[in-house]
């Protein structure tokens, strides 16, 4: 039994020894500085496991990737494919952002300086100019397919510019051109003092304006006639009251 148990050191020998209160179980001092070299080196081990370094993980390339149809592999083709998603993306929203900050710098380079609010006339023959925009590069594209043995030339620009007036034209008289909001007076202040920075284009609010938000009002004349035709029909009214009274009477 090791039950009872003390740690004393001997005379003859500096090492310490367990012994036992019975007299039948004893260990001597060979066994117990062994297996006190044997503790020293696992709490080493135990240490070096805990202070040692992380591995560093290595970048995932196509030369260590593997077989084809490995995990490896099929993670390097996810990876590539996310990068490839989100450059198309950055890509097309730059584009959005030049296409819409070429149209803010057209009006503004056409509003006077003194002009505070732009009225619904002014901004109506503003958006007229800006749908004949490529008038005149369409007649020097004809200009040159006139001449003989050329064909044409320019025909992915003579088409671009076809349907960019097709669909501009379509929406002037449906819905309106998404234009910067000159009909308010913030507003035509912020884009007369930006200096054409595409990081600033978060500063306008885009309306749409076309032919039915600024020619198509109501004439003066129609309301009086519709004010005319009320009283008229309120007199025709009360003639037949009167009369069915003098009848009763």
């Amino acid at each position: 039994m090791f039950s009872y148990c003390r740690l004393f050191t001997t005379s003859d020998c500096s090492f310490p020894v367990l012994k036992d209160i019975s007299p039948f179980c004893r260990i001597r001092p060979v066994f117990c500085a062994s297996a006190i070299v044997v503790i020293v080196l696992r709490f080493v081990q135990l240490f070096k496991f805990i202070t040692m370094p992380k591995r560093q993980k290595v970048a995932l390339t196509i030369h260590n990737a593997g077989h084809p149809n490995s995990r490896r592999a099929q993670k390097l083709f996810k990876n590539s494919a996310k990068q490839v998603t989100r450059e198309k993306s950055k890509m097309a929203t730059a584009i959005k952002h030049n296409v819409i900050g070429e149209k803010i710098l057209w009006f503004r380079d056409r509003i006077p300086p003194d002009v505070t609010v732009c009225s619904k006339t002014f901004v109506d023959e503003l958006l007229q100019q800006y749908l004949g925009r490529f008038d005149e590069e369409m007649e020097q594209i004809k200009i040159k397919h006139s001449i003989g043995h050329r064909g044409r030339q320019h025909a992915s620009r003579e088409d671009m510019i076809r349907h960019t007036q097709q669909t501009e034209r379509k929406e002037y008289n449906t819905c309106g051109l998404e234009i910067p909001n000159l009909l308010d007076e913030a507003q035509v202040k912020v884009l007369q003092e930006w200096t054409g920075e595409l990081r600033f284009l978060q500063n306008f609010k885009l309306v749409r304006l076309g032919k039915k938000h600024l020619q198509e009002s109501v004439p003066d004349s129609t309301m009086e006639t519709s004010e005319s035709s009320n009283n008229t029909t309120t007199a025709i009214a009360n003639e037949k009251t009167v009369q069915d009274d003098e009848k009763m009477e």
